[in-house]
């Protein structure tokens, strides 16, 4: 089997940078309403969160690269993918900490309530994919798209 070729740090430099723009969101227009006034407040907090994420755990020493996470690509049988799917947990997290930091703002019961709303709707996004594959195995002459 062969090993992955080697990256330098400029190009995973590189292929971070590019990962993280598309994860931003691109500015928007000034004329915006108060909904969209909103989600782009939350959206330049978590994007500060996740610079803060990416300064800790990616980036060290001026731009270099985090070695752990530079010899963890070399071992990765698909470099790229491994860090895609890692700037995306570290976004992720991002969310999760703008997500507690506003739930300080509301009760108890508040949030008991926002979390079996979550729970509810968790489990009928599970449940409709369940029905999506179960109706797709039962045509068989469905084609399907690669």
């Amino acid at each position: 089997m062969a090993s992955p070729p080697t990256q330098t740090i400029t190009q995973v430099t590189d292929r971070c940078r590019a990962i993280v723009l598309k994860l931003k969101s691109p500015t928007t227009d000034s004329r915006q309403t108060e909904s969209a006034q909103m989600v782009a407040g939350v959206q330049r907090r978590v994007d500060a969160i996740f610079d803060q994420l990416l300064n800790r755990y990616v980036y060290h020493e001026q731009e270099r690269i985090n070695q752990d996470l530079l010899a963890r690509l070399k071992k990765s049988k698909d470099p790229d993918a491994f860090l895609e799917v890692f700037l995306i947990e570290l976004y992720q997290e991002a969310i999760r900490e703008e997500k507690e930091s506003l739930k300080g703002q509301i009760s108890e019961q508040e949030r008991r309530e926002m979390d079996n709303l979550s729970r509810k709707a968790s489990d009928a996004k599970q449940k409709m994919g369940k029905n999506v594959m179960q109706a797709d195995s039962a045509n068989p002459h469905k084609e399907s798209s690669v």
